[in-house]
């Protein structure tokens, strides 16, 4: 039997897609040409960390910028260079999509606020530094933040928080085509326990298969060695 997507990644897709057309609506001539289909199971598992226990359930997806371009292209004909254009004011930014819902003594559901969730979820860096998420926005960012914000306020599902991609230095936090991590934290806030959430780069379902070239199994790009036969595994991209 074929695995469902989850309701939240179904509606996220959808208000990715509505807000990357009013973009286009905004600055692009109409592109008519059949869109071509995303997969949005090849990035659910990877995009999406959970934690569960009795009363508590907590979510954190990560939207990457190649899923950002994927849907893109759906309105594109296909056309990866004008999606990726049509994208462009989110690359320097990480999107994150933060819920967190938990059930009263008495049966009643508590879910974060708007302001708890911004201010009790960081970016944690390779070196240990914490970034916030961003109060104010570009004015590009901010068309389709609202746009989304507003989408997610009518669903109650989750809320959307934008990060700049670097730290005090103006480092990058992660390059999503390089091997390395982004580290998510939700503090302690109301109800809610901490919870910790690891992303590994590159996305397999960002980046083309790949074969060991000893054993010839599939590996994932994010292996520094094969764990079938030790062999080595060149960086993505090689």
């Amino acid at each position: 039997m074929a695995r469902k997507l989850p309701v939240s990644i179904l509606i996220i897709l959808a208000i990715m897609a509505a807000a990357i057309g009013l973009v286009q609506a905004e600055g692009k001539s109409p592109v008519k040409t059949q869109p071509r289909p995303v997969n949005p199971g090849e990035f659910m598992t990877e995009m999406m960390k959970l934690s569960m226990s009795d009363n508590v359930n907590q979510i954190t997806i990560w939207v990457p910028f190649e899923l950002w371009v994927r849907v893109g292209m759906m309105k594109t004909g296909g056309n990866r260079a004008l999606a990726e254009e049509m994208c462009a004011a989110v690359r320097p930014y990480i999107v994150l999509f933060v819920k967190r819902k938990a059930t009263s003594a008495d049966g009643s559901k508590i879910n974060v606020t708007a302001e708890q969730a911004e201010n009790s979820t960081v970016l944690v860096g390779a070196d240990g530094t914490e970034v916030e998420c961003l109060k104010e926005l570009p004015k590009d960012v901010r068309t389709i933040a609202s746009r989304m914000k507003a989408s997610l306020q009518k669903k109650g599902i989750m809320h959307l928080l934008v990060f700049h991609n670097a730290n005090d230095k103006g480092e990058p936090l992660v390059n999503e085509a390089r091997r390395g991590k982004l580290t998510v934290l939700l503090k302690p806030v109301a109800d809610f326990p901490q919870m910790k959430a690891t992303y590994r780069t590159p996305f397999d379902a960002a980046v083309a298969k790949k074969q060991c070239a000893k054993c010839k199994d599939e590996v994932s790009v994010k292996w520094t060695y094969c764990p079938w036969c030790g062999t080595k595994q060149a960086p993505p991209g090689q």
